[in-house]
């Protein structure tokens, strides 16, 4: 049997193995060989987790990096200022958000076209899964002199997620 898609739970929100099932790892080889079908209450709960396609090994290389959520609206303005229209799809403005703050890594004059005098390039913005965009930024730029990496972000600054988008942006906590 081929595997067409594939996912990954979006690192924020994967669930520990002892947290999901205590007995899974007593278990581990026999259902490794075998497989296991899950109860209807495990496949309620896997299907409450955001998650993200991932290429398949021998598939198609192309993947909408979109994220899913288990709600119905799927698309949200991009920006607190975007009057153009542009939408990002796959975070709905009702599923909670964390502010994020990602540095550009590399020689800035080189990136710029002029010395900057100490200066870095900073985005800063709000998502569901700040370690996903911060992937999906990385693969903007061909690998060697620059690189995205994080700089801040909610979770990472020992803060719960905003409860939603518009919650973030007023910057009311939880």
């Amino acid at each position: 049997m081929k595997a067409l898609r594939a996912f990954s739970f979006l690192p924020e929100y994967r669930l520990d193995i002892d947290e999901f099932d205590p007995t899974l790892v007593s278990r581990a080889r026999p259902v490794a060989v075998y497989g296991e079908e899950l109860d209807s209450a495990q496949v309620e709960r896997l299907k409450r987790i955001p998650y993200v396609e991932v290429s398949v090994f021998g598939g198609p290389q192309f993947i909408i990096g979109d994220i899913h959520v288990p709600r119905t609206d799927p698309q949200m303005k991009a920006g607190p200022v975007n009057r153009a229209g542009y939408v990002v799809a796959g975070e709905p403005p009702d599923t909670e958000k964390e502010l994020y703050v990602l540095v550009l890594d590399g020689d800035t004059s080189a990136f710029l076209g002029n010395a900057p005098s100490d200066q870095r390039i900073f985005k800063i913005g709000l998502s569901l899964s700040p370690k996903t965009r911060l992937d999906a930024f990385r693969k903007t730029l061909p690998r060697g002199a620059f690189s995205w990496a994080m700089y801040r972000s909610t979770r990472v600054d020992g803060h719960d997620p905003y409860p939603s988008h518009e919650a973030a942006r007023s910057a009311k906590p939880p």
